[in-house]
């Protein structure tokens, strides 16, 4: 985690409280909110897992080499409930779908040429409930820049498949849950006093059911909000 960015982060969820407390006459008039936004993730699969992963079946089939294609982004999206204190500080919890991220082994014999004694995919899925506080710093009436840091209840599944050489790893499905730390940033634009369009980067924190490893998943998304 960059300490710069969680230290402006901090900074700026203070500074909302700091300025709520002196400002409550600039509570909000309709202090509920909602949203719904599309994401690009971003999350790779432990390293430890996929090679612990190689390095067993490798050695079980005789493999002389591996070949591992991985797919790290993929599409998500987000919806949320938001209510604000007052302009500078507000409360978000809701869903988001993370995404997917997987690799493909091909496992090569030592022949020349080489050919293929099996195969290997790791697919991985990651969804999230999440509560954060909001800090937010309006630059005009219509432009605002916030920042986030909370918490989610993240869960990965996994789905494993592969060749017959590998096919008793194929039923070996497993998924967990962890409540773990989340932060991220972005503005957003008040095309009315009922409708905004946010941009934001948000990192998520995900547990590996395949070893003790936690990964991150970093999420860019578009997000359109209504004010009741």
């Amino acid at each position: 985690m960059n300490k710069c960015v969680l230290t402006g982060l901090v900074s700026l969820l203070l500074a909302g409280l700091a300025q709520g407390a002196a400002a409550q006459s600039a509570k909000p008039k309709t202090p509920w909110y909602i949203g719904a936004g599309i994401s690009v993730a971003d999350a790779s699969i432990p390293g430890q897992t996929v090679d612990a992963t190689n390095a067993a079946i490798s050695a079980g089939n005789g493999a002389a080499f591996t070949v591992t294609d991985k797919d790290n982004r993929s599409t998500g999206s987000k919806f949320f409930v938001g209510y604000s204190f007052n302009r500078n500080f507000a409360i978000e919890g809701g869903y988001a779908y993370l995404g997917r991220t997987s690799t493909h082994t091909d496992f090569r014999g030592g022949g020349s040429p080489s050919v293929s004694v099996g195969s290997l995919n790791l697919e991985y899925k990651m969804t999230g409930v999440f509560v954060d506080a909001v800090g937010i710093l309006p630059l005009n009436d219509k432009w605002s820049l916030f920042g986030r840091a909370g918490a989610s209840n993240t869960r990965t599944s996994t789905n494993i498949s592969g060749s017959s050489l590998v096919l008793i790893l194929s039923s070996d499905d497993q998924a967990e849950t962890k409540l773990l730390p989340k932060f991220g940033g972005g503005v957003e634009y008040h095309i009315n006093e009922s409708f905004g369009v946010r941009a934001e980067w948000e990192r998520y924190k995900a547990p590996d059911p395949l070893s003790d490893e936690k990964f991150d998943i970093d999420a860019a998304t578009v997000a359109f909000t209504y004010r009741f």
